[in-house]
């Protein structure tokens, strides 16, 4: 039996198109957009935060960015708040069994060097 009979029909250009698409894909990148690509330098910190809500939104913030930089080249002005609605009661002592929390932020990122937005 010939290798192109265990192949089939268009096993050529199938091949091509297999290696026409993996050379496409590997033109593909993604890069971070304000730090670098080893996620070391990053040029963004987070603002100090005023409650618990803010620290617990800056602490994702700082974890997704990779750290934070000693000299940045932005700032990010973070506020958050936190509120809670659509208490349940329930149990044997009408505890709260169960409910809702909606955690609304508003940032800002800023130049160091000359303050603007």
């Amino acid at each position: 039996m010939l290798s192109s009979e265990i192949l089939g029909s268009g096993w050529k250009l199938k091949l091509l198109a297999a290696g026409l698409g993996l050379g496409l894909l590997a033109g593909c990148q993604a890069r971070p957009l304000y730090g670098s690509e080893a996620g070391k330098n990053l040029s963004v910190t987070v603002s100090p935060a005023g409650s618990r809500v803010e620290q617990v939104v800056r602490n994702e913030l700082v974890l997704q960015l990779g750290g934070e930089n000693p000299e940045p080249a932005y700032r990010l002005e973070l506020t958050a708040t936190a509120g809670t609605g659509g208490l349940l009661p329930g149990g044997v002592h009408n505890e709260i069994s169960a409910a809702r929390t909606t955690v609304s932020a508003n940032f800002v990122l800023k130049s160091v060097a000359t303050g603007k937005s």
